[in-house]
């Protein structure tokens, strides 16, 4: 009985229908995540209709973008592999349906395992660490053995509890914010604020629609022989928060989701040039040099020339210009699934080709016949 159900359910979904009622979807979707864009910004309207598996419509949950494209890569690898009758006839189709089998699985390759993010190089100095664009970590680093304990963003949930690798040394967070700013109180807290939070409280802004621009903010607290304190970081901080436990020091940081690269990039020289007669800029250089191991590489890269490595691309992005030195803001992306959508098209273009060509020959041999 449960075989013939799957089966049933397994036949609907190959129809042709399902990929045209998903279309519609996807378009509806497009729709309000492009009117929603101009309240909540790009990345939130993203995120909330496209990089997720539902959302909510008041009180009901409906479908995102990421079950949308299932229920489509499904549908496809059913008719394909399972509901196709007499293939020697459909063969060109059989083909293509693989080819845009691959362009999906590529787009849930890229969406899962891709990286992207941003570094910053001052002139003559070398960089290998990628931060994130739009999520931050929570990084508890022991000062004497230098070992550092990450917490991802997804963990730092109101009263959970966090406890550093290798020690006692537990945190339970009381409030994560996502866009703050730190204001200075008329006069300092007493106990069981310490250290940056006795002189500052962390105030929730609203979100705001550029969510670069948004500053994330986290409280935590500690106990300690019967008592409590109670500390606060905020992402982009000056001087890092410092906790003293069992004679240890431990730094406590709010920071961009950070990425190791397996080399360095050495920054030697930043060029900008000008618009003619003004003071804006028309393009920025960045002479850089590729340490791997013992190798080294001189690269250029430009706005409209990125430099492509070991599966990493960068692209010249921005700048800061301070008074002795300029330093290089480099745009990074891993694209892992970068080689399906050439892949899949070849595929398809093939695909197309032998269809259309059994489409003439038959249509040849009946006029032959008439």
């Amino acid at each position: 009985m449960t075989f013939h159900y799957i089966k049933k359910i397994t036949q609907r979904l190959a129809q042709p229908d399902v990929f045209f009622y998903c279309g519609l979807w996807m378009l509806a979707l497009l729709f309000c995540g492009t009117i929603e864009q101009k309240y909540i910004g790009l990345y939130q309207a993203q995120s909330k209709y496209f990089s997720s598996f539902f959302f909510w419509f008041y009180i009901l949950p409906l479908p995102a973008g990421w079950t949308t494209m299932g229920v489509i890569l499904i549908s496809l690898l059913l008719k394909t592999f399972f509901y196709t009758k007499n293939i020697k006839k459909t063969i060109g189709s059989f083909v293509t349906h693989i080819g845009i089998i691959f362009l999906l699985a590529g787009g849930f390759i890229t969406t899962l395992f891709s990286k992207e993010g941003y570094i910053r190089i001052p002139e003559g100095e070398q960089s290998h660490i990628v931060s994130d664009y739009h999520n931050v970590e929570l990084a508890i680093t022991d000062k004497e053995t230098g070992q550092t304990t990450v917490f991802d963003q997804k963990l730092l949930k109101q009263k959970a509890t966090l406890t550093v690798n290798n020690s006692s040394l537990s945190l339970e967070l009381k409030e994560f914010i996502k866009n703050m700013e730190p204001i200075q109180r008329e006069r300092p807290a007493t106990d069981p604020f310490k250290g940056f939070a006795r002189m500052f409280e962390l105030k929730k802004t609203p979100i705001d629609k550029v969510n670069e621009n948004n500053i994330s903010g986290l409280t935590f607290q500690i106990f300690r022989e019967g008592s409590k304190e109670i500390y606060s970081v905020f992402e982009g901080m000056l001087i890092q928060q410092t906790i003293h436990w069992e004679n240890k020091n431990y730094t406590v940081e709010l920071r961009p989701i950070q990425t190791e690269l397996p080399f360095s990039i050495y920054l030697l020289d930043f060029k900008k040039s000008y618009y003619p007669g003004t003071d804006q800029e028309r393009s920025y250089t960045s002479s850089i040099e590729i340490r791997d191991q013992s190798t080294k590489q001189k690269r250029v890269i430009k706005m409209n020339q990125p430099l492509r490595y070991r599966g990493w691309t960068f692209y010249q992005s921005s700048f800061i210009e301070e008074e002795q030195s300029e330093t290089t803001i480099l745009a990074v992306v891993k694209n892992a699934g970068r080689a399906f959508p050439y892949l899949s098209s070849l595929i398809i273009c093939f695909g197309l080709i032998i269809h259309i060509l059994i489409h003439v020959s038959v249509f040849g041999r009946n006029q032959r016949r008439t």
